[in-house]
């Protein structure tokens, strides 16, 4: 009898992991658009969820580019589409990582008040 050696399996298969990261990319930009939407018109307390779920976007996104990589390159097989691609992807990771020098208003106040909101130093403004 020969001993061949057997491939290890995986934990848990490409498709199986396909069905439960795809539709999570999903629901997770939902999350993300409705609580970035609901903090829009000032409906408060929603800043640390709103954070939360862009990582778990962000995770999610990396794992659905990260399974369904040969689809993405056979789709992006033309320079022009690949160059299109590669550019929105800069301009998301640049969006990501806050390059666009926007400053929070909320952090912006909590820099001048104190900690039960008066102004620090004294000062009187209106």
């Amino acid at each position: 009898m020969e001993d061949t050696p057997t491939e290890k399996k995986p934990w848990i298969s490409r498709t199986t992991l396909r069905a439960y990261v795809n539709p999570s990319v999903a629901f997770a930009f939902t999350l993300v658009a409705l609580t970035g939407l609901m903090m829009l018109f000032d409906v408060h307390g929603l800043k640390g969820v709103h954070k939360w779920l862009g990582v778990l976007l962000v995770v999610a996104g990396c794992l659905h580019v990260f399974l369904n990589w040969r689809p993405l390159m056979t789709y992006f097989q033309g320079r022009k589409k690949f160059l299109w691609g590669a550019a929105a992807l800069l301009v998301l990771v640049a969006l990501f990582f806050g390059l666009s020098g926007e400053r929070d208003d909320d952090d912006e106040r909590s820099e001048h008040r104190g900690r039960h909101g008066e102004r620090r130093g004294g000062e009187e403004h209106e």
